[in-house]
């Protein structure tokens, strides 16, 4: 699965892009893209330097593309998005 994050604003304003290729299988696949197609409407309003994740994941012909604030970024991409930075 090829994956791309963009993450965008935040206090330095500097534009980061996490991209690759992983494999993901079972369970953590599908925690993943669960969170993917979560509700990505902000709850509450934007904080100032806050961070916009955008997310895209690409398998076979699907692709799923998702943008999150920095209060409704779930759990489950955190963890991956953390994992992706650890192995950089």
């Amino acid at each position: 699965m090829k994956y791309k994050v963009i993450v965008d604003g935040g206090f330095t304003g500097i534009r980061r892009t996490y991209e690759g290729d992983v494999k993901l299988k079972g369970e953590e696949l599908q925690s993943l893209i669960a969170a993917l197609r979560e509700s990505h409407l902000p709850t509450k309003p934007p904080l100032n330097d806050g961070e916009q994740y955008s997310w895209f994941l690409e398998d076979d012909d699907n692709t799923i593309e998702a943008i999150f604030d920095e209060q409704n970024h779930p759990p489950a991409l955190r963890k991956f998005l953390d994992q992706i930075k650890a192995d950089q």
